[in-house]
């Protein structure tokens, strides 16, 4: 747990979802649920992932593709996958949370323990969109500080010694 956890934080989250559903009567009728994804381009490692959470856990999933290799804009050229738990995904926030550090999958299990398997209502769906909101402002402020940073570090470069040797 302590592993995934750590990896969660780098590389997974929990996230609300829509699906689409067809009434009898022709209309969609969209419905939100929680999600867990974890992210990977090494299909292999997130099938043992996979395949230890249901053996050990009893915990369902599904690898998805996540991107295609060789996409335009894409920082990897290799094919991305993604592990994803749907009905689970709140069992999952529950068994993770005690070993998760980033801030904003500790709120982001914390809500999906509050809201559980079920669909959203939507109040809850404005708890996550509230929450998305959140972690974008504090990005932005991480941004502003990190340039604050190297222009104060990088001001005159002439004016910077360089570190002395202890020799």
């Amino acid at each position: 747990l302590a592993y995934l956890a750590g990896y969660t934080d780098s590389e997974g989250t929990w996230y609300a979802t829509v699906q689409l559903v067809k009434k009898k009567s022709g209309e969609e009728a969209r419905y939100y649920y929680i999600r867990y994804s974890l992210a990977s381009n090494d299909k292999q490692l997130l099938e043992d992932i996979k395949n230890t959470l249901k053996k050990l856990l009893n915990i369902q999933a599904y690898i998805a593709i996540a991107h295609r290799g060789k996409e335009s804009g894409r920082y990897s050229k290799k094919p991305g996958y993604k592990l994803v738990a749907r009905k689970d995904a709140a069992k999952l926030a529950e068994l993770l949370l005690p070993y998760l550090k980033h801030p904003d999958r500790v709120e982001r299990a914390k809500l999906a323990i509050k809201h559980g398997p079920k669909h959203l209502t939507e109040k809850q769906l404005q708890e996550w969109r509230d929450q998305r909101q959140k972690e974008k402002q504090q990005v932005k402020k991480d941004i502003e500080l990190a340039r604050k940073t190297y222009k104060q570090k990088h001001k005159n470069p002439q004016t910077t010694k360089p570190a002395s040797t202890p020799f």
